[in-house]
């Protein structure tokens, strides 16, 4: 009798040691899928496409009307390039925006010399104006899914967004290019196709790697770390 009893407290504690295991890995399969929807409604770790939280709400840009229907025009200075497309822009109204330069995609900083020539280039063609520019923006579509005001930028009359184009320090960025003026996207395309054909800039290089084509491989990479991170920690709670 005395065996049968100690037999049945056996099996009763397998059965929670099972059930326990189980609700376990419901909890961490959970986890995981949370996990796997966290990396992909996030970016890389690239400063200027730095992720928003989820409660911000993009205030109306305020700034005076353009010739041209539907667009709107900001002056004011450059505080800080922070790539070869992203900069701190401060209004002359005290207003401080993350803009990105519309039309455009430079290479990422962590791409190499490409990214950091490409915002050197920037930095210097924005000192011919020490800085003072007007920004042309779309008003129906002010921003990008990082927060960044998008808008084309005039130092002292001259299209920076193109120039950079021109110089081969930037691709065009096909995503938005419909937000361009029409005559602008013509240019733009023109451009880099010229700069292509001279090998200017980043054409030089034998493959050079699209900011966009890189930014996907750094996400995946860094989703892949993740879940191999957290298999990792199932595998030790459960003693694997």
């Amino acid at each position: 009798m005395k065996e049968d009893n100690s037999q049945r407290r056996i099996n009763i504690q397998k059965q929670i040691i099972r059930v326990v295991a189980v609700l376990f890995l419901v909890g961490a399969v959970y986890a995981g899928r949370a996990l796997i929807t966290n990396l992909e409604n996030t970016s890389t770790s690239v400063e200027g496409h730095a992720p928003l939280k989820t409660n911000v709400q993009f205030l109306p840009v305020e700034g005076e009307p353009t010739e041209v229907a539907g667009y709107g025009s900001l002056k004011g200075t450059v505080e800080r390039v922070i790539d070869g497309d992203t900069v701190e822009f401060l209004t002359s109204t005290g207003h401080t925006y993350r803009l990105h330069l519309l039309g455009v995609d430079a290479p990422e900083l962590q791409q190499g010399d490409s990214g950091k020539i490409s915002k050197g280039y920037l930095q210097k063609v924005l000192g011919y104006c020490e800085n003072h520019v007007t920004v042309i923006y779309k008003e129906d579509e002010s921003y990008d899914p990082y927060g960044r005001l998008l808008g084309k930028v005039l130092c002292d009359g001259k299209d920076i967004n193109l120039d950079l184009i021109k110089a081969g320090h930037a691709w065009v960025y096909i995503e938005y290019l419909h937000d361009l003026l029409p005559s602008d996207q013509e240019q733009y395309l023109k451009a880099e196709e010229s700069a292509q054909q001279r090998k200017l800039g980043l054409w030089s290089e034998k493959s050079p790697e699209e900011p966009w084509e890189w930014r996907l491989k750094a996400k995946d990479t860094q989703t892949s770390s993740k879940l191999k991170e957290w298999y990792s920690w199932v595998r030790k709670r459960l003693g694997f």
